[in-house]
C-alpha cells in the first residue's frame, strides 16, 4: 500500500466556479498540506474573480463560457498531478475528508467517492430541497462529483478523457456511464462534504441546465434517446419510487424538478442550429432519473456509439501502474 502522504503530495483539488462567493469557504476548509488547488473560473462574475484573487496558493484557469464540463476539463488539463479530487464551490470539506480519499487511492482504488451531506438551512424550502437531494438516488455508489477522487490512470480505459469539455452539464453522469462500460468500481469512503443550503429557484435552474446538458449529450452520442412511451411511463414509475421513500411535499417538488428538466431539454432542442444530428442513437428504454445503473441494452448501444466515435471502451479489470 502506498503511503497516503505520497498521494496527498501528488493530489490536485479541482473546483469549478461561476458566481458562487462561497468558493472562499470551500478552499478554506481544506485541512491538509500537499494538494495543489485549481479553481476553474467558468464565465465567472467580477465579484468571484476578485474573491479568488485574494486566495493564496491556488492556480486559476479561465473558461469563457459557463459550464461545469468545460471547467473541469480545463482544470484537469491545468494540473500535472496524478490524483484528482473534484468538488463544488458551495461545499465545505469535513475534517479528514481528503485523508480518507487519499487512503482509498493509496490502497489501490482508482475511483473513490465521498458522501454529500445537504444542509437545509433555516428555511422550509431549503429543508425540502435537502431532503429531495438526499432521496434522489438509489444508494448506488456512482462517479458523481462532489465528492470524487480519481486516479488519472483511468483515462486510458474510459475513452481518453475524464469530463467532456463540450458537455456543460450532466458531465458527471456521462463520466459514470463510461466507468460502468469499463467495469470500473467506485469505492465508497467515509469522506464527507457539507453542501450549503439551496433554495427553489437556484435548484430548479440546475434542473433546467441538466435538461439542456442531457439533450446535448444525446446529440453527441454520449447519452441515448429513449422512446417517448418509455419516458412517459418512467415519469410515473419514478414518482412511485419517490413516494415510497419521501414525504408527499418532497415527491411534489421532485415532480416539478423533473418537469423543469424536460423543459430545459425541449428548449435546447428548439434552439439547435449547429449542424449536429438531432439524435445520435435511440434505445427502447433509458436510465431512470433516480439511478445511474445502465440497463444492458443501453450499455451495449452506448458502447457502440463510443466505438464509432473512435474511443472504444471495453471492460478492463487491471490495476493502475
Amino acid at each position: 500500500m502506498t503511503d497516503p502522504k505520497t498521494i496527498l503530495a501528488d493530489m490536485a483539488i479541482l473546483v469549478p466556479v461561476c458566481s458562487d462567493l462561497r468558493i472562499v469557504e470551500c478552499i478554506a476548509s481544506i485541512d491538509v498540506d500537499g494538494p495543489e488547488v485549481v479553481i476553474a473560473l467558468n464565465g465567472a462574475t467580477s465579484a468571484v474573480k476578485e474573491a479568488c484573487a485574494t486566495i493564496e496558493g491556488v492556480k486559476t484557469v479561465f473558461v469563457p463560457r459557463a459550464g461545469i464540463g468545460g471547467a473541469l476539463a480545463a482544470a484537469v488539463e491545468a494540473t500535472g498531478r496524478r490524483y484528482l479530487v473534484f468538488t463544488d464551490s458551495d461545499c465545505r470539506f469535513d475534517p479528514g475528508a481528503l485523508v480518507h480519499l487519499a487512503e482509498a487511492l493509496a490502497g489501490g482504488a482508482s475511483i473513490a467517492r465521498g458522501e454529500v451531506l445537504y444542509d437545509g438551512g433555516g428555511t422550509w424550502s431549503g429543508r425540502l430541497i435537502a431532503e429531495a437531494r438526499t432521496a434522489n438516488h438509489d444508494g448506488r455508489v456512482n462517479g458523481y462529483s462532489p465528492l470524487l477522487g480519481v486516479d488519472r490512470c483511468v483515462v486510458a480505459d474510459v475513452g481518453g478523457y475524464l469530463f467532456s469539455g463540450n458537455l456543460p452539464f450532466r458531465e458527471d453522469r456521462e463520466f459514470d456511464f463510461r466507468l460502468q462500460l469499463a467495469g470500473k468500481v467506485v469505492l465508497p469512503t467515509p469522506a464527507t462534504v457539507r453542501h450549503a443550503p439551496q433554495h427553489g429557484a437556484a435548484d430548479l435552474r440546475s434542473a433546467f441546465r441538466y435538461g439542456r446538458g442531457e439533450r446535448l449529450g444525446r446529440r453527441m452520442g454520449l447519452f441515448a434517446t429513449p422512446s417517448v412511451r418509455w419516458t412517459l411511463l418512467d415519469f410515473g414509475r419514478t414518482l412511485g419510487w419517490y413516494s415510497r421513500r419521501c414525504r408527499l411535499p418532497v415527491v411534489g417538488y421532485l415532480a416539478i424538478w423533473t418537469v423543469v428538466f424536460w423543459l430545459g431539454l425541449a428548449l435546447q432542442a428548439k434552439e439547435e442550429e449547429d449542424g449536429l444530428p438531432g439524435v445520435a442513437f435511440r434505445v427502447t428504454a433509458g436510465v431512470p432519473m433516480w439511478t445511474t445503473e445502465l440497463p444492458e441494452a443501453y450499455a451495449a448501444a452506448l458502447r457502440r456509439s463510443h466505438t464509432e466515435a473512435g474511443r472504444p471502451i471495453e471492460r478492463v479489470v487491471r490495476p493502475c501502474p
